[in-house]
């Protein structure tokens, strides 16, 4: 699905490939994801999404059900064409996994790994150019080759740290004309039903 970001105030269209959306059941009201999925936006917000402290339980089960959702998210990978990959930045261990699945889907492309400064977050209410100052990225390398850039991450909502990323970027070199893709675990929708 293609989609505006930062939803906000949007700057830039990219393509959005979830491998599952986060939803709220209207009947039930439910959080609901793939099964055990949601650990790992429950690890960005747990005191929002696991009241009931489930926090470890989870963890278990999404640690054993990774595998499973690596493959599919390498099958997802099919559907996306880029000649550069951009790690998205993360402090969750787990989150640079959808990365490396990435990496073996087209072994060779060249890679960009995203560092971010801590206490900057879009979920703490950062800008979009709070999160691009925040940033750096390695290796430098030139940019003006590339016209299909995807971009891996494991929790996607507002789209401020894949903005600020492109955005970054462009200030380093990339086309402005460049097709930007997202490859994400989890798509959690900034306004939920």
């Amino acid at each position: 699905m293609e989609i505006k970001i930062p939803v906000e105030n949007p700057q830039m269209s990219v393509e959005l490939f979830p491998l599952d959306t986060y939803t709220i059941d209207p009947v039930t009201k439910l959080r609901k994801a793939r099964s055990n999925l949601i650990w790992i936006h429950r690890e960005k917000e747990p005191s929002r999404l696991d009241p009931l402290g489930q926090r470890e339980p989870g963890l278990a089960a999404y640690r054993q059900e990774l595998p499973r959702f690596l493959a599919d998210f390498q099958k997802l990978l099919a559907q996306c064409t880029w000649d550069l990959l951009l790690e998205a930045p993360s402090s969750k261990p787990h989150a640079n996994k959808f990365a490396v699945a990435a990496r073996d889907v087209r072994a060779g492309t060249p890679a960009i790994v995203f560092s971010k400064s801590p206490g900057i977050s879009a979920t703490t209410g950062a800008s979009v150019m709070d999160i691009k100052a925040a940033l750096s990225h390695e290796p430098q390398i030139d940019l003006q080759q590339f016209s299909n850039v995807l971009v891996v991450d494991d929790v996607f909502n507002d789209g401020k740290t894949v903005a600020a990323m492109v955005l970054h970027l462009r200030e380093h070199g990339l086309s402005p004309d460049a097709k930007i893709t997202v490859a994400v675990a989890l798509y959690v929708p900034r306004r939920m039903n």
